[in-house]
């Protein structure tokens, strides 16, 4: 038992499925020559951007298929870190938390909106004065709320074994769950050492079926040249890579248009090989972030909408979105 919670590997949650809508969006950004102010500021285009999806997300929760936020509004939650809205939550802050809010902010995430993947982070519990215990308590909560649990599991250039003490203990689910081996992985290991920690997050993921990504803060989801691989440009990074990651997860620049933020899109999705899928990630966290609103999260989720049709020809973003998005009536995508 962890603070009074089952740690057996049977857990018997369901997300809300499918979830009420939230509010409608709202009407697509008109073209403009210069970003608006907030909170137009998350979604706005210079150039005719893609507003259509081309491809049909799961009708049902899907573990490969990412549906998310990391950083959201709760209602009704208090406890939260940041001083302009208390009412914030960075999903890895949960174990942080007292029980009570986090049951409040896990069943707002699970049952009212819908989604059914969270973010939960190692180096981040570590860094709150955390102990594995808090986090393992809360990866159980996450899981008897039905939800897909992706866990970031280092940071600051140490190797993937660091984490494998904390992983072994957190009783995470074949088939469903995930491993993230660093957020913004670019911004702390070489390339050849960011190659060899996914060689490591693999031989760990696959024996026990667990989902393997990694988080980039650079816009093309690659890292080169990594010599000791052979790799020396991003299409060879990503077919090398296809052996070891099932999906990308995405960081662009905020302040960036529509037609921009779709086409760097695209030229990621053009150099994936078949196997390996891209997730719309990171692209309006900040804003919320800074200016913790409800209207700036309603047009965050409106950018997701739109980052979700970015597309290389007939490939999209089959890998899903950790930075929220629903479709314009306000039905979960």
């Amino acid at each position: 038992m962890i603070d009074g919670l089952p740690t057996a590997t049977v857990y018997g949650g369901s997300i809300a499925w499918p979830p009420p809508s939230r509010a409608p969006l709202p009407p697509p950004p008109s073209l403009t020559a210069a970003q608006p102010s907030d909170p137009n500021s998350q979604c706005w285009s210079q150039q005719p951007y893609d507003v259509t999806i081309p491809f049909v997300p799961p009708n049902h929760p899907d573990p490969t298929f990412i549906r998310g936020n990391f950083t959201l509004l709760v209602p009704g939650f208090t406890g939260g870190f940041n001083d302009k809205n208390r009412s914030l939550l960075i999903t890895w802050e949960l174990p942080a938390l007292s029980e009570s809010d986090q049951d409040l902010c896990i069943d707002y995430i699970a049952r009212v909106v819908g989604w059914t993947h969270i973010v939960l982070s190692i180096p981040q519990t570590k860094n709150l004065g955390k102990s594995l215990a808090d986090l393992a308590a809360t990866v159980v909560r996450c899981k008897l709320a039905g939800l897909c649990v992706i866990v970031v599991a280092v940071s600051d250039g140490d190797p993937f074994s660091v984490a494998v003490p904390w992983l072994d203990t957190l009783n995470l689910t074949s088939g469903k769950d995930w491993v993230c081996f660093c957020w913004q992985a670019d911004r702390y290991y070489s390339p050849d050492d960011l190659c060899q920690g996914l060689v490591d997050q693999s031989a760990y993921c696959e024996p026990g079926g667990l989902y393997r990504t990694i988080h980039w803060l650079n816009g093309a989801c690659a890292w080169w040249p990594a010599t000791k691989f052979g790799i020396f440009d991003r299409f060879q990074f990503q077919k090398w890579a296809v052996a070891y990651l099932n999906t990308h997860l995405m960081q662009l620049d905020q302040n960036a248009p529509l037609d921009e933020l779709q086409s760097a899109a695209a030229k990621i999705l053009i150099s994936l090989p078949s196997g390996l899928t891209l997730c719309y990630a990171e692209c309006a966290a900040q804003g919320l972030y800074d200016n913790p609103t409800d209207a700036m999260a309603l047009y965050g989720r409106q950018k997701g909408r739109y980052m979700m049709a970015s597309h290389s020809g007939l490939v999209g973003m089959l890998g899903g979105y950790l930075n929220d998005a629903s479709l314009d009536n306000g039905e979960l995508l």
